[in-house]
Formats: structure tokens, sequence, C-alpha cells
């Protein structure tokens, strides 16, 4: 109760102050940190108390990162091993320039196959593991001949996994039988993930896009200025003053169309299931058996880096002559495209693996 004694002046500047910070705005949304101004008797709002669309985007900004966290270690959430940029091992295959792939908790890269007349080939394959702890279920690469025409395959063998435990990098050489009437080699990894494993290398894979809503893209369905009567202030104005009173209100500012604010999702280009190894013929010193070698763990110096591309930009005299004239391919997915229309080209279009 306020007393009758009280100045209207004092009585006023009262009832401003005891307005809360988080006041409900004339849009029924509560804005933090800003003092309230509305005028006791004619409802006037201020502007700084008018929501913004900086105010309608914030939401939206936090799901974001949130959903974009989740996607880069979709398997941290529980882990006992979660790590932070810094504590990531070396990405020694992106390094001595070769982009892998990544399949389960495994990083593979293939260089070219090379083979013979013989059908004698051998292929290097590059692996690093990407999770950590690995998997205690037996994880195998299956290595399948194939044609880029045709339908034709072959099972050329299955091996096992190289230990990779503690950061280790292994390169294989791979001694194939490969017929002449295969083009390709398809490298297939099954390799599943541990329940606990947590991320130790950056991810090499495509990710669904999210798409934030600009605030110029956020349409305002009335931005015109609403009146009204306020009934309760003209109840209590009444009842003080003896007479009959009447309180009106005005409101202004921006509506924000709700479909205008939401998140569209752009789902990611699906690659091959399996990396693909271009074959090239060649001269060859056939190997009896894989050779497997360390290439880097925790503790050894990096090796050299390599500035050889993924991709073949410079024509090899074993490949046929009009396929160099006309295509570009990408060692890394399979990919091919017209020379022409690819040449300035850095990037593989499907993959993204570098082109140099």
């Amino acid at each position: 109760m306020r007393g009758p004694g009280r100045p209207r002046a004092e009585r006023q500047s009262r009832r401003l102050d005891t307005i809360p910070r988080d006041a409900v705005t004339g849009h029924g949304q509560a804005v933090r940190g800003r003092p309230s101004s509305r005028h006791p008797r004619t409802g006037l709002v201020h502007e700084a108390e008018l929501p913004t669309l900086h105010d309608q985007r914030q939401p939206i900004l936090e799901m974001a990162h949130r959903l974009e966290a989740e996607a880069v270690c979709p398997y941290a959430a529980g882990s006992a091993r979660m790590r932070g940029m810094d504590d990531f091992y070396a990405d020694v295959l992106d390094h001595v320039g070769r982009p892998p792939r990544e399949f389960g908790s495994v990083h593979l890269h293939v260089e070219p196959v090379i083979r013979n007349p013989l059908g004698q080939a051998t292929a290097v394959v590059w692996f690093q593991a990407a999770f950590e702890p690995l998997a205690t279920t037996p994880s195998s690469v299956l290595v399948m001949g194939r044609q880029k025409q045709g339908s034709a395959h072959r099972m050329l063998g299955q091996f096992p996994l190289p230990p990779l435990a503690g950061g280790r990098v292994v390169r294989w050489r791979l001694p194939l039988e490969l017929p002449p009437e295969f083009d390709e080699v398809h490298f297939q990894v099954e390799s599943s993930l541990h329940p606990n494993a947590g991320r130790v290398r950056p991810a090499w894979k495509l990710f669904d896009t999210l798409e934030i809503p600009k605030e110029s893209d956020m349409k305002a369905v009335s931005s015109e200025v609403s009146m009204g009567i306020d009934l309760g202030e003209s109840l209590l104005n009444t009842v003080m003053s003896g007479g009959l009173s009447v309180t009106a209100y005005m409101k202004m500012g921006p509506q924000v169309s709700p479909g205008s604010l939401a998140v569209k999702r752009h789902a990611a280009a699906t690659l091959p299931t399996a990396f693909i190894a271009a074959v090239v013929d060649g001269p060859l010193e056939p190997l009896s058996d894989l050779q497997c070698e360390l290439v880097w763990e925790p503790g050894m110096a990096l090796p050299a880096a390599s500035a050889a591309p993924s991709w073949s930009t410079e024509p090899t005299p074993a490949m046929a002559a009009h396929v160099l004239k006309t295509l570009r391919t990408c060692y890394a997915c399979g990919f091919e495209g017209p020379r022409e229309e690819y040449e300035r080209a850095t990037m593989c279009p499907r993959c993204d693996a570098t082109w140099m």
C-alpha cells in the first residue's frame, strides 16, 4: 500500500525501480540484463527493452555450436579419453602429402597400384589410428580388384590391420596378383569403434553442414505500432483518483517469423565405402611377401614432408594417351572429371583431397 501523503513523482520512481531486470517485452520474451523503462501511466516501452534480431539469433548459434561439436567427435561423450586439438597425435599422413579417408577407427591412404606386364602388382598402403582405445574385435582390410566401366571383380586378399596403438603410423608394401582386365583396386576397411573410444587425430570425413540463418534473412512480419488500453493501470488509477481514468499504451518493434529462425541441415555427400586406388602399368620388382614399416610413433621426428599430390597432374607415359588428355582422376576416391573443366581445380570435388 502506498501512503496517501507520498508525492506522485516518488511513487512513479519507485514503480520503475521495482520492475525486474528480466522484464518481459511487448512480444512476451524475457530480455536479461536490460533495465525496464515502461512508463507507469502510458505503458510506452523504451527501445532498449524491445527484442532484437541478435536476441532471436543467439539461441540458434548456441545450438549450432553444440551440434557441430557432437559431429566432430560423436563418440567422445562419456569417453574416458577426450582430447583437445593440442593433445592429438601428429597427422603424419597429411604431413607427408597422403590425405587419408576415415573408416571406423582408422585413417587409410593407398598410393596408385603399380602393375607389371605379368600381372604382378604392388600396393603401398598407409595406416594411422583416428580413435583410441582401439577395439578388441579383429580389424582387417579387404582388397578387391574391379573395373571402372564393368562389373567384373575379384577378391585379391584380406589382411589383418597392423598394430596402431599409441599413435603408430605404419606403411605396407603389399604384393598382389592383378589380372589385366582390372583397372582399379578397392581397399575396404572393417574396423569397429571401442565403446569408450575418443578421437586422437583430426577427422578425415564429410559431415552434414548446418546453415544458420543470417540477420538479413530474418524477415519481420510486422513493424507497425500497436496501441491499446491497459486495464490494470486504468482500474488502479480510477480507484486512486476517485474518477474514471483510462490508461492507453503503445508498442512498437519488429516481430520475426518463427520459420525464418530454423537451422537447416544439409546432408554430406555420399562417398564410396572403400578407398579406390588407380592401377598404373609400369616396371616393377615383385615382392615375395608383405613388408611392414614403422613410419612414426611419438618421440620420433616427423618424416620429411612431401609435396607429391594424390591427384595426377602430369601425364604418365604408361597410361593411355586419350585418357590423359580428357580426364583427371582422384586416387583417393576414384572420381574422374573432364580435364578442361577441372584444369584449375586444387581439390577433388567429391572428397576434398588435395590436387596440387
